[in-house]
């Protein structure tokens, strides 16, 4: 969990990652590697912004799940679906999923993810693209 009611793995550590275009996932360069991290939020949430640095180095890539589409799919890449931030929007009645994670060069590389949900605290973690937090 990255707070009681955004839910993703982004701090449990991975092994080596996939090269983004080789899972179907558009990316600039074949140097892309994809973390994936399926993001939830709780009926709790109204509205959550994650951010990260906007240094080209990594970048946030969710999208409704009914966006991706069975085992296989590709993302949809006429959509600017690769940002350095991202607002989700929860539902009141059900948990809401997005699928989706990160896009990064280098995967031990640390950098902060800001997260901003309504009526909360603002929270800053410092992660890796492998997952993990950073010393």
């Amino acid at each position: 969990m990255l707070t009681d009611a955004v839910g993703s793995d982004l701090l449990q550590e991975r092994g080596a990652l996939p090269r983004a275009q080789d899972v179907g996932i558009p990316a600039a360069s074949s140097d892309w590697l994809f973390r994936k991290a399926p993001l939830y939020l709780t009926e709790a949430v109204g509205s959550v912004t994650l951010t990260v640095p906007d240094d080209g180095k990594q970048f946030l890539l969710w999208v409704p799940s009914e966006a991706w589409v069975g085992a296989g799919a590709q993302v949809d890449d006429k959509r600017p679906w690769v940002t350095a931030r991202l607002t989700a929007s929860g539902c009141s009645d059900s948990v809401v999923g997005f699928f989706g994670g990160l896009l990064t060069l280098d995967p031990q590389h640390c950098f902060p993810l800001t997260i901003d949900q309504e009526h909360m605290p603002e929270q800053r973690l410092m992660i890796r693209g492998a997952g993990g937090s950073c010393p």
